[in-house]
């Protein structure tokens, strides 16, 4: 653990370093970094995310140079890094590299992210220490991604920047249900650099919301969710470019609802993915299932994920029915009781370096 701290902070001087460089010569550094990280990539997903990278940098109109000068101007620097690193390396590469052994050592699927909802408003949600909990177990087995999807950002939940703060090794995505993000609540988050909230963008108080997060100069997002079709295809006709215009959010996510129809959600992530590689958009569009599953694909030989709704319910994967996830529920053993057996073709180590 110790000489990966040591790791992870040569990462983050590295790309540091490397935002300065950005503001000064933005299309040389880019292009630079991008060989860089290409060059010394150990895993499909990292040579294949370098290799995309490399194609949209080759071209000098790409929309990819606009959007990384906005968010450097709308951002803090060290929250984009912190965030940045623990997402890229400790999530996709080193906690990678800890689940792919995990999942070998206990014979089944393992999620490199977990989807909790945290709702303070109700007894029979999941609780602050619960979430801890689970977060602990979770990083023993390499997972350092977390969705935390709160219902009410006021009352008791007002502790939850704190909470995530706690982990500064890992890489965190609020989401909020309700636009009720406060000023004391903004002011908090200076203090966790490794979350971006992302904002309902189909409820109220979202463009002052925004506006907030903008002045303190917080990494943030926004989510809009979809169940049948005409959900998402008034989305794709309207929303998706009225939610970035009017919120200047540098990432838009799209999340299915519970009971979502499977063709929809395929068509949701069939549409995020041609949006990026034809740069139609004009912000990181993403589809939250569909992008979760490819990036499990890549990184541990599967597609299975794990979300918990607010009363506890497993969501994901769907064939767990009406299970509740248990208040003293060990993560490993649960793991090994819902999801499949992980692919035995499937390397546990990283690509040598003469790939």
């Amino acid at each position: 653990m110790a000489e990966n701290n040591v790791t992870r902070t040569l990462v983050r001087a590295a790309v540091a370093r490397a935002l300065r460089e950005i503001e000064e010569d933005q299309r040389r550094a880019m292009r630079r970094i991008t060989d860089m990280g290409r060059q010394f990539s150990r895993s499909r997903f990292q040579i294949l995310v370098f290799d995309i990278i490399q194609e949209f940098l080759s071209d000098d109109d790409s929309i990819y140079y606009a959007m990384t000068e906005n968010l450097l101007q709308a951002t803090d620097h060290d929250s984009l890094a912190d965030f940045g690193v623990n997402l890229a390396y400790m999530s996709w590469t080193h906690g990678a590299r800890i689940l792919r052994r995990s999942q070998k050592a206990l014979g089944v699927c393992l999620p490199w992210e977990i989807s909790l909802c945290y709702d303070p408003g109700r007894e029979d949600s999941l609780t602050q220490d619960e979430i801890r909990r689970i977060i602990d177990q979770g990083r023993e087995l390499g997972i350092y991604t977390w969705h935390i999807n709160q219902r009410s950002a006021k009352g008791p939940g007002s502790a939850l920047p704190d909470l995530m703060a706690e982990y500064p090794d890992c890489a965190f995505f609020w989401g909020l249900s309700r636009n009720d993000l406060t000023a004391d609540q903004a002011s908090a988050l200076k203090n966790c650099r490794n979350a971006m909230v992302l904002l309902n963008g189909k409820a109220r108080g979202l463009t002052d919301c925004a506006a907030l997060l903008r002045r303190e100069k917080l990494l943030f997002g926004v989510w809009a969710s979809y169940k049948a079709k005409e959900d998402l295809d008034g989305l794709k006709e309207d929303l998706i470019s009225s939610l970035a215009r009017d919120t200047l959010a540098p990432y838009l996510v799209l999340v299915p609802e519970e009971g979502a129809d499977p063709s929809v959600m395929e068509e949701a992530s069939l549409f995020c993915r041609r949006a990026r590689m034809d740069q139609a958009a004009s912000c990181l569009l993403v589809d939250y299932a569909g992008d979760s599953r490819m990036i499990s694909d890549l990184i541990c030989g599967h597609r299975q994920f794990l979300a918990v709704g607010p009363d506890r319910r497993i969501l994901y994967p769907g064939s767990t029915g009406e299970r509740i996830f248990d208040r003293e529920a060990d993560l490993s053993a649960l793991f090994k009781d819902i999801f499949p057996p992980c692919p035995e073709d499937f390397p546990a180590e990283d690509l040598p370096a003469s790939v």
